[in-house]
């Protein structure tokens, strides 16, 4: 995983649970995904953060044995803290890159994939950690997510376009075909979420660490100059009647079979 991204998230550790709203309600539409799945023996969550979709495993499966991995230690230490969690949980500070473990008969991550560059080759690496017949259940963060925030940048700095994109889903699913799962269930969602104000929604994800890698970062960072800009025309073009502004989120979801 990117450095920054990493860095990022372990400095908002302690701030990200007051704000993750959208990952909240991702996680607990990954866990009813689970519900037609059986309980599983050894199960590995991937980028568990601070917990949101853990506390809700450690609910789901209380006698299973959870693998749950993230690259930030600071996040492991938050999520340690949830009174949800069950004994059954190794806590495991590790890139899904580098992780060695095989042999799980079910896979999960919510809202953390779309971190890991290239898709491909993660993708390939999940398939190969997981046994036959092993399920696969995840959400992703996909293309057109805070597309409000883009379109207000290019406005703003055209010429410090982000470097990467959020993957799109029919891509995701050819990957995973490829791979060689069967989809059982693939939905995407869009969900627009309220703030206060630009100002407000921007602190919201710095406070998230959603700031960091190439899907948010050009070669040159904007100039606080830029950046007053941005919130200004932010306001003023993505706000809603009463005065407050949105954003959109687009999420992927699957259910799969090795």
């Amino acid at each position: 995983m990117n450095t920054s991204i990493k860095k990022r998230f372990s400095t908002a550790a302690t701030t990200y649970d007051r704000h993750a709203t959208v990952q909240s309600m991702v996680a607990e539409k990954v866990i009813g995904l689970t519900q037609a799945l059986p309980a599983p023996y050894h199960l590995l969550e991937i980028g568990c953060g601070t917990g949101q979709l853990t506390k809700r495993l450690c609910e789901r499966y209380p006698t299973t044995t959870i693998d749950a991995l993230d690259v930030s230690g600071s996040m492991l230490d938050q999520a340690k803290l949830s009174p949800n969690n069950s004994q059954n949980i190794r806590w495991i500070q590790a890139d899904i890159k580098t992780h060695e473990h095989v042999g799980y008969d079910m896979i999960a991550s919510s809202s953390a994939l779309h971190w890991v560059e290239p898709l491909e080759d993660c993708f390939q690496r999940i398939y190969g950690m997981q046994q036959d017949g092993g399920f696969f259940v995840a959400s992703i963060m996909l293309r057109h997510t805070l597309e409000e925030l883009h379109a207000s940048r290019i406005r703003v700095a055209p010429h410090k376009k982000p470097l990467g994109q959020l993957p799109l889903f029919e891509d995701v699913l050819k990957i995973m075909t490829t791979c060689g799962w069967e989809i059982l269930y693939d939905e995407p969602e869009k969900h627009k979420i309220v703030y206060p104000s630009a100002h407000d929604f921007l602190q919201s994800i710095h406070a998230q660490g959603s700031t960091g890698g190439s899907v948010s970062q050009s070669d040159d960072p904007l100039t606080r100059q830029e950046l007053n800009r941005l919130i200004a025309d932010y306001d003023t073009t993505h706000k809603n009647s009463d005065g407050t502004v949105y954003a959109t989120y687009r999420i992927g979801f699957v259910t799969a079979k090795k």
